[in-house]
């Protein structure tokens, strides 16, 4: 069996509760030093820092951060980002995402989709030059997304 990407967790909500709960803090000591009542609006803060990072940003860059999916000899799993609602429905689910199935048989022809372009590093730390260049390729190069596929039904 072949292995490619991560799989989902949920490291998207915890970042999402941790930043709640830091900018939430940071807030109620500000207004408390404004002597505002800064219980109602450190929540209100935190809470819409929450849901821009769950509801806003997660959706847009789950695809490619967890772009999980598997080829077995008889079949391909996979998540299924197809619309927004799947994308909240992963995310909420994490661990326990269901995943979608395509049995080999029904395939006609498929490849790796990802990006070809290699991005140079800058060069910050004294590290070898070789150890340098090979890591920026190998880590740039071919990133694959996932798998373009032709299924038999078209």
């Amino acid at each position: 069996m072949l292995i490619f990407g991560k799989k989902l967790n949920f490291r998207p909500l915890l970042i999402g509760l941790l930043f709640c709960l830091g900018i939430g803090i940071l807030a109620a000591i500000m207004l408390q030093l404004m002597n505002i009542h800064p219980i109602i609006w450190a929540v209100l803060a935190g809470v819409i820092i929450f849901l821009l990072i769950t509801l806003v940003y997660y959706p847009t860059v789950l695809q490619d951060e967890f772009n999980y999916f598997t080829i077995s000899k008889q079949e391909i799993t996979y998540y299924n980002y197809g619309n927004r609602f799947n994308k909240f429905k992963l995310l909420l689910l994490g661990k326990n995402a269901p995943v979608k199935t395509i049995k080999l048989t029904d395939i006609k022809l498929a490849h790796l989709a990802g990006k070809n372009e290699i991005k140079k590093m800058a060069f910050t730390v004294p590290f070898d030059m070789l150890q340098v260049y090979f890591s920026g390729i190998i880590s740039m190069l071919m990133n694959q997304f996932g798998l373009e596929l032709v299924l038999n039904n078209g």
